[in-house]
């Protein structure tokens, strides 16, 4: 998915996605997305002072990212769901990994025949999947977020993929 993101890309791809995806970083839009964190931050901020006992940073760390990710960025309600991705969707770097990285940095013209991947193809579809589920819900329709440039994205492309709606997620996942 991230091979396929803005950052992935290079030249005249790279900027078709930087024109697909300008649109959704408007001065507006990004002030609106900051109150949205906001509020999301002083909820977190509740929830640990709630805490009666002795909490894991990693563990926190991976609710806030998808209390933001969910509920800022893609205007979804906190959910059960979204935690319950946290543990599944935080980033898995193994020593292979981190080997091809280097690799690849020490010779560039590698990335062609290197696939790094951070995290497993299955964590990666069933995210695509909440994606395409969230994009298509009546639910979310009213949605200005970045969860509503998607699905107008997706409403005036209409040859565009699921993986390449996903993929424009990946600078905030990043």
């Amino acid at each position: 998915m991230h091979s396929r993101s803005l950052f992935g890309a290079k030249n005249e791809e790279w900027k078709d996605k930087r024109a697909e995806i300008t649109p959704a970083f408007t001065n507006a839009k990004l002030k609106n997305l900051h109150q949205r964190i906001q509020e999301d931050l002083n909820k977190f901020v509740n929830y640990i002072g709630d805490q009666n006992k002795v909490l894991e940073a990693k563990e926190l760390s991976s609710k806030l990212f998808c209390e933001i990710t969910g509920s800022s960025i893609y205007g979804l309600p906190s959910n059960e769901i979204i935690h319950q991705l946290a543990d599944r969707m935080t980033l898995r770097v193994s020593i292979l990994t981190l080997l091809k990285m280097l690799l690849t940095l020490a010779i560039p013209s590698l990335k062609k025949y290197i696939k790094i991947n951070f995290s497993k193809a299955e964590d990666q579809q069933n995210f695509i999947n909440h994606l395409i589920k969230s994009i298509n819900s009546d639910q979310n329709k009213n949605d200005e977020g970045f969860l509503g440039f998607l699905r107008h994205l997706k409403n005036v492309k209409k040859e565009i993929s699921a993986i390449d709606l996903a993929s424009h997620s990946c600078p905030f996942l990043s």
